[in-house]
């Protein structure tokens, strides 16, 4: 057990110390929201390692309760990620209700660990680590069930939202230089399958007194550290990928040197010119820019290019991102409809110019022009 610990803290360090090291690791929120997880991940499995070490336990025994709680956040960190994928605002009174069962059960795991001595609750702890009881008590079942029953239901709402929308969904990953919505389904399957699922059976089997229960914690432990692995193996996929596309020799040293900057892929001058002879016609073609359906994955369908491969032409051609990009020239094209036209209602130019409602139309036009498109066509 305290191996699969010990690697599993390795393997967070190597993740958080080099690879999201880098300048713009973090630039997307999406990234945060993983990266704060990890953390999590990380710091269970230093307490773990400590409670098995009576000298440790002797130094912060409380720490020990008071991590139980922390179980009430995994699927919360889920639906985090779901909402800055899908480009949702997080900080609401929605988001501070679904954490508010973690604050209430903090408070309640330090007050119930400061009601016992220190030497008291040091046996405890030991009494409970040599499966010398077989029974839980009525508190400790309903922490279980409420943990069980909190963590299901947000994981299937957090799972409904990502399904919802999913077309939407994949243009705003594509927009973040991000992997793809294939990579993100195959998370939000393995934290049900390599940690929920698991962490189930450890726990039924240590509440009926199972005799195989260190097998189950320890199938829970090899889970949890394999779901460790693939939050770095995102990063060092992105990091391939980079360097691939530079011609570059791919070696452990440049995947992890801090200078390979993530999301600022290095395109050489003949890749650059091959891009620039396949999009900027497509970009003078109206029938594309004006197609409802044009967004990064789709072009990038188009063209048969990789879409960050795309992201990162139009951000160094035009220094700005592409659909900042497609909205100018689409703006851009609403007014000489607008000139032409006055006698067209907004809606109509909207929908003539891609958008699918006149709101979203509106605060584009406005953003650009820095007027409405009422105001524009009034003058």
């Amino acid at each position: 057990m305290n191996i699969i610990l010990t690697a599993q803290l390795i393997i967070s360090l190597f993740i958080i110390l080099i690879l999201y090291r880098q300048e713009d690791s973090l630039k997307h929120q999406s990234e945060k929201i993983l990266f704060y997880y990890l953390i999590l991940l990380m710091l269970r499995s230093f307490i773990e390692l400590m409670s098995n070490n009576i000298e440790y336990i002797s130094k912060v025994p409380y720490i020990i309760f008071i991590n139980q709680s922390t179980y009430l956040l995994d699927a919360f960190f889920i639906y985090l990620y779901v909402k800055v994928l899908k480009q949702e605002k997080i900080s609401n009174i929605k988001t501070l209700l679904l954490l508010l069962p973690f604050i209430i059960m903090s408070i309640l795991s330090t007050r119930n660990a400061l009601s016992y001595e220190k030497t008291e609750l040091i046996n405890q702890i030991i009494y409970l680590d040599q499966n010398q009881r077989s029974e839980w008590n009525s508190i400790e079942i309903t922490y279980f069930i409420l943990v069980i029953i909190y963590n299901l239901s947000i994981y299937i709402y957090s799972l409904f939202l990502f399904k919802s929308n999913s077309s939407a969904l994949e243009k705003s990953i594509s927009e973040k230089n991000d992997l793809s919505y294939s990579w993100q389904k195959m998370f939000m399957n393995s934290w049900f399958l390599l940690f929920f699922i698991p962490f189930i059976f450890a726990f039924i089997s240590h509440y009926n007194g199972n005799n195989n229960r260190k097998i189950y914690f320890l199938i829970f432990s090899v889970c949890t550290l394999i779901m460790t692995f693939i939050l770095g193996l995102k990063k060092i996929n992105l990091k391939y990928e980079e360097l691939k596309l530079s011609h570059e020799a791919v070696s452990l040293k440049k995947i992890i040197n801090i200078n390979n900057k993530y999301g600022t892929l290095k395109l050489d001058t003949k890749k650059t010119t091959e891009l620039k002879h396949k999009i900027a016609p497509l970009f003078l073609d109206r029938e594309v820019i004006l197609n409802s359906k044009l967004n990064l994955a789709w072009f990038s369908n188009l063209i048969n290019e990789k879409p960050y491969v795309i992201s990162q032409f139009i951000n160094s051609t035009h220094n700005m991102s592409f659909q900042e990009y497609v909205n100018t020239l689409r703006i851009n094209l609403s007014k000489e409809m607008l000139k032409k036209n006055p006698d067209y209602k907004i809606i109509h130019i909207a929908l003539d110019c891609g958008y699918n409602s006149r709101e979203i139309f509106n605060r584009q036009f406005k953003k650009i022009t820095g007027i409405t498109p009422s105001q524009f066509k009034s003058k």
